[in-house]
């Protein structure tokens, strides 16, 4: 309907209006958001985030929710949806890739280290 770059387009929109200097933008799943940003801040830096499928789904059972019954036939849906749209290109033309393979902890020990790193100009 507005285009596959509407949700950076609104994104933006919303920066501009609250003067923000540095954002963190959650959720990118296409080359069309990736140019779109790139063209208001051409530094915008691409951190992808991966952990294997089987990862992935077994945080998903892990969670217990009520909703998780068909967790593994939606996990398969939502992963083909997202690539339908580009998020592979996203993960594959990213700046940084943290591996997330491991506990909750080490995790943010890894993205405190990446945002560190950022900062300081490593």
């Amino acid at each position: 309907l507005h285009g596959p770059s509407i949700v950076a387009q609104l994104c933006l929109q919303h920066i501009a209006e609250a003067g923000y200097d540095q954002i963190i933008i959650e959720g990118i799943r296409s080359m069309a958001e990736v140019t779109e940003f790139k063209t208001q801040f051409p530094q915008f830096t691409i951190l992808a985030i991966h952990s294997s499928p089987s990862t992935r789904l077994q945080r998903i059972l892990n969670r217990g929710r009520s909703d998780d019954a068909n967790a593994h036939q939606f996990f398969i849906d939502r992963d083909q949806r997202a690539l339908h749209v580009g998020i592979g290109s996203v993960i594959a033309l990213a700046d940084y890739v943290v591996i997330n393979e491991s506990t909750l902890p080490e995790f943010h020990n890894q993205i405190h280290q990446f945002f560190k790193a950022q900062v300081h100009g490593l």
